[in-house]
């Protein structure tokens, strides 16, 4: 597990992946999470912490909605690039943590 605002390599690699050399563009930074869950070769889940106790406020929803599931998917590519062979069984985790409340989100 990793913190200090971790960016996500999955989703940095999404955002460049129609990056040319005839274009000299920077190359774009991924998301940054609150803490990404990691082993040493392989990220498969990320949380997202905010203070507000309102799950309806637009930080959550905005997490939940958006964000969160693109970061999902971006892991989820990465690992398949690495173990096509486990194509059913892969899963990746999120939890969205506002305030006292904590919202699981399993992508499969």
């Amino acid at each position: 597990m990793t913190s200090t605002s971790p960016l996500s390599k999955a989703s940095s690699n999404r955002v460049n992946i129609n990056r040319s050399l005839a274009a000299m563009s920077r190359r774009k930074i991924g998301t940054k999470t609150d803490l990404l869950f990691m082993t040493e070769d392989l990220k498969f889940g990320t949380v997202e912490a905010g203070k507000v106790s309102d799950v309806n406020n637009t930080k959550t929803i905005f997490e939940a909605e958006i964000k969160l599931p693109k970061n999902l998917k971006d892991l989820q590519y990465e690992i398949l690039q690495e173990y096509l062979s486990q194509l059913r069984m892969i899963k990746t985790y999120s939890i969205i943590i506002s305030g006292l409340n904590m919202l699981p989100i399993i992508m499969d």
